[in-house]
């Protein structure tokens, strides 16, 4: 066998899979310390790498799978840039309308809305500036394009160069979404030599991959906020929501018009990010009170209490899932809308009868297991109605607890820190028709 060898010793790649998340658990750690040791006793093997793929990995993985075009384009007026660190290569220059629409459709003619994945924005639409953009492309001025256009920038984790042949595979165009929807719509026969300044950027690096975003999106005026889009925990958000079928499918709109141009799509399922921010911390950091007073006040925990990188995404789908269904029963005329103005302090009362009344553990309020049980009880509407109903009697108990402090069923009420508060109170202490709820979720 050894003579099989001859170039060196076979390398090994261990893999660990699992649809929890990887903290370096100092069991798993030993065990797999323990086998590599033992391997290396063989003196078998050249090297050894171990590869934890936990729940955020694999659906990272799986997105690339579904999303990795490969395409094949002629780009003929090009210039090499220098060696950037952590860039393999890169290049600029001008490729005609022509080539471009290989990258960006189909074989039906279709723009690949995957591309633009890592876009801060979507398509906006007829915007005053798309709309320049179409004129210019379709008049006898198209020549001027390359000077009017800020250009196309392309992030591209494999690139392969014959000659003027460019071949790009699991790529993403960051800046130029807006110009590409409008190329896209607008090219015909006459416009189809018009050139379009380019960038190519091949790297696998992701923090490079994200200063360039930032770096073409800063030069138009473009809201703080949506740079939000690029980290990592509004991604894995987006993913998640899209592993949901049948009623409990929801849109994550992690970036402006996302699904605007998305036919099929009720606009009630679409989550933004700043809705999503508010049920988040009315649902599990129990400020439904901040939410419809101090909204901004919220923004100092982004990165923190909310949108940590670090956190298991299962809760933020699961908050949004409880304030669909609420909504669902407010539309269907199955809970009094008088009650919309405490929406938010229904839905926190929702998370924390459930936990009560399920015996689910407060401290593991973010895990895969505690929200599951909370999303199998909101996907039946009848059960959601009767955890509601029970909410909206813990909240007219609450205030009426209240009333030394004027509180009544009105919007000043339901801002109150102190309603926030009462209404805890009234929960742990039990309410009417608690055998009600028992009965129905457990």
């Amino acid at each position: 066998m050894a003579g099989k060898f001859a170039r060196g010793l076979p390398k090994v790649s261990l893999f660990y899979a699992t649809t929890g998340t990887w903290n370096e658990d100092q069991n798993l750690c030993a065990i797999r310390d323990g086998f590599i040791a033992q391997a290396n006793s063989l003196h078998m093997f050249s090297s050894f790498t171990f590869n934890p793929i936990d729940a955020t990995r694999i659906q990272k993985l799986y997105f690339q799978t579904k999303n990795a075009f490969r395409v094949t384009i002629t780009f003929l007026q090009n210039i090499s840039l220098p060696e950037i660190p952590n860039v393999r290569e890169s290049y600029i220059g001008l490729i005609p309308i022509s080539e471009y629409l290989k990258m960006i459709t189909d074989e039906e003619g279709n723009v690949r809305r995957r591309l633009f994945f890592d876009n801060i924005r979507d398509f906006q639409g007829d915007t005053p500036v798309n709309i320049s953009i179409a004129d210019t492309l379709n008049s006898t001025s198209c020549i001027e394009f390359p000077l009017r256009n800020n250009g196309i920038t392309i992030m591209t984790r494999k690139l392969q160069r014959v000659g003027p042949q460019f071949t790009l595979e699991d790529f993403q165009i960051v800046n130029g979404c807006q110009t590409s929807h409008v190329i896209a719509a607008r090219a015909t026969q006459k416009n189809q030599a018009t050139m379009i300044p380019i960038k190519i950027v091949a790297t696998e690096d992701e923090e490079v991959a994200r200063q360039v975003i930032v770096a073409s999106n800063s030069q138009n005026k473009v809201d703080q906020e949506s740079f939000w889009a690029l980290d990592p925990i509004h991604k894995a958000i987006e993913i998640y929501f899209e592993s949901k079928t049948g009623d409990q499918r929801l849109y994550y709109e992690r970036r402006p018009g996302h699904f605007n141009t998305v036919a099929g799509i009720e606009k009630v399922r679409v989550v933004t990010k700043d809705l999503l921010l508010k049920v988040y911390a009315s649902v599990f950091l129990e400020q439904p009170n901040q939410v419809g007073r101090y909204y901004k006040d919220l923004t100092p925990m982004i990165g923190k209490e909310v949108f940590n990188p670090t956190h298991e995404v299962h809760s933020y789908y699961t908050a949004a899932f409880i304030a669909f269904r609420l909504e669902f029963l407010f539309r269907n005329r199955r809970l009094d809308t008088d009650w919309k103005p405490f929406r938010f302090q229904i839905i926190m009362a929702a998370r924390l009868l459930i936990e009560r009344n399920y015996g689910l553990d407060p401290k593991e309020r973010r895990s895969q297991l505690y929200c599951k049980a909370i999303d199998a009880i909101m996907l039946d509407p009848d059960r959601a109605q009767i955890v509601f109903e029970r909410a909206t009697d813990a909240i007219k108990t609450a205030v009426s607890e209240l009333k030394d402090q004027g509180a009544e069923l009105d919007r000043r009420t339901a801002k109150m820190r102190d309603m926030r508060d009462k209404l805890r109170a009234v929960i742990g202490a039990g309410v009417q028709g608690d055998d009600i709820v028992q009965s129905n979720i457990l």
